[in-house]
């Protein structure tokens, strides 16, 4: 019988969020807008619900989930790596991910001040 994975963590959650805002930054950075993500869309900045739109689309191409907070455990990673697999290669110019905040990261975040919430 096999094991029923376990929903997405509270903290996994976070450390997506804080991972959208970091990208958004880098984005933002590098003078990267939406348009040079999705080709034909109007020049406006990247910001993090435009991140998380990309995530939820992968998301449900990859698992037909309609919301991140339907994600198990372990379907988080995978993700993660289409991620940097597209900002890497679909992107113009290519951003380089930040790596995704696990939970040391988030602790140290908290602990100076820096967490971001949502």
């Amino acid at each position: 019988m096999s094991e029923i994975p376990k929903q997405r963590t509270l903290s996994q959650n976070s450390a997506m969020h804080q991972w959208f805002k970091e990208i958004s930054d880098e984005c933002l950075d590098s003078g990267v807008t939406v348009e040079a993500v999705l080709r034909n869309a109007p020049q406006i900045q990247v910001d993090e619900d435009f991140i998380k739109w990309i995530f939820r689309r992968i998301v449900k191409k990859k698992y037909s989930k309609t919301s991140t907070s339907f994600l198990d455990k372990n379907e988080i990673d995978p993700v993660i790596e289409e991620m940097i697999k597209f900002f890497a290669h679909r992107v113009e110019p290519p951003v380089e991910l930040p790596p995704f905040p696990h939970d040391e990261e988030m602790t140290r975040l908290k602990t100076e001040g820096n967490l971001y919430n949502r």
